[in-house]
């Protein structure tokens, strides 16, 4: 997900990771995980993440560790 410069700090992106995750969630899915970037400009996109239930886990699926990568997961039934 990427909000283009102007769209940032409106409300823009968790108006998106919100709609995913209720899609998701209506969809019956249990789990979302995610692969983001590690360096400053990430800092927003990583916050917003933690604020919707999102935590830091192992690389999943056929990631593997990477120092520039940070991989998190949320669960839908315990989020908001």
């Amino acid at each position: 997900m990427h909000v283009v410069q102007a769209g940032r700090g409106g409300g823009v992106g968790a108006a998106i990771l919100r709609h995913i995750m209720a899609d998701a969630k209506a969809k019956g899915v249990a789990r979302l995980s995610l692969e983001t970037g590690v360096s400053d400009y990430f800092k927003p996109a990583v916050a917003l993440y933690r604020r919707h239930g999102f935590v830091e886990c192992p690389p999943f699926a056929d990631y593997a560790p990477d120092p520039h990568s940070l991989f998190m997961t949320c669960d839908l039934a315990e989020s908001a």
